[in-house]
């Protein structure tokens, strides 16, 4: 006999938090400390190490109680560990860990209210702390800010992948994640706005990264930039392609510094001063 059923139907835990890992035994013991707060019963943790380890499949032991699932095998990318991860989810909703970022419990339940009562939406990118050289910084966007709208909307905000949080059911739309990219996160993303995936921001803070020189975005920075322009030229429309690049090249800059010294008689102006983030676990 036939059974008919969505998609969606067939998830049997609430949460799937998918860890990736590779070569970082001191970050990932952090990390495995951390899930013990987030991980709840109806919930699963997936953790995938890139690198295999004698040190971290020892550690895996000491947290067999919370791991569901542990893969140990080389791979190409952090793209390619998630997208494992992905494919082995039972999850109504997946989570996205890395193993340098803090995830805050309570905001991880105030999200899935958030998701429960908004059935709609697909994609929830929550907001958190970012810290760079002692400089700290705030994912962000503001109210009104009309989020996940359109793909050219996306380059007027912040955003990190430690944020998003998305229902198991945008991955037969949206697809797995690029494996041979260094911004797959934000691809993710620019794809599924274009896919017309329901995308918003909510004022949640939920994580905190602390940006070190193993970083994926300090690493690979320069491919980033290459990377972001490549999406941005699929992607966005000709109108703010032509914005784009044009504001990117040398003689506009160098044009716009020269007005600045005019005007002000300066090269740079005093940064002002950005108002404190509302976290309120509203849209944004």
């Amino acid at each position: 006999m036939k059974s008919y059923m969505d998609f969606q139907d067939t998830a049997s835990k609430r949460i799937s938090y998918v860890l990736i890992t590779k070569d970082r035994p001191e970050y990932l013991a952090k990390a495995l400390l951390n899930c013990r707060n987030l991980v709840q019963a109806n919930d699963e943790l997936i953790v995938v190490n890139g690198g295999p380890d004698d040190e971290i499949d020892h550690l895996i032991d000491g947290y067999s109680d919370i791991v569901d699932i542990y893969i140990s095998e080389s791979d190409l990318s952090a793209p390619e560990a998630f997208n494992k991860g992905f494919l082995l989810t039972r999850g109504k909703y997946i989570k996205v860990l890395q193993d340098d970022d803090v995830f805050y419990p309570e905001a991880m339940e105030q999200a899935v209210k958030v998701m429960d009562e908004t059935p709609e939406l697909d994609l929830m990118v929550c907001g958190g702390t970012r810290v760079r050289d002692g400089k700290v910084g705030w994912v962000y966007a503001r109210p009104g800010s009309n989020y996940g709208k359109l793909v050219d909307d996306v380059y007027k905000n912040t955003r990190s992948g430690a944020g998003f949080f998305f229902r198991r059911r945008i991955l037969h739309r949206v697809g797995l994640w690029e494996v041979d990219s260094v911004a797959s996160d934000a691809a993710f993303l620019i794809r599924s706005v274009s896919l017309k995936a329901t995308v918003k921001f909510c004022r949640i803070n939920m994580f905190y990264h602390e940006l070190h020189a193993d970083s994926i975005s300090i690493r690979d920075q320069q491919k980033k930039y290459v990377e972001r322009d490549r999406q941005i030229r699929r992607y966005c429309s000709e109108r703010f392609q032509k914005e784009w690049f044009r504001r990117k090249s040398l003689p506009r800059r160098a044009l716009r510094a020269a007005r600045r010294v005019v005007t002000t008689g300066r090269l740079r102006q005093p940064p002002q001063e950005r108002p404190a983030p509302i976290w309120d676990g509203g849209f944004s």
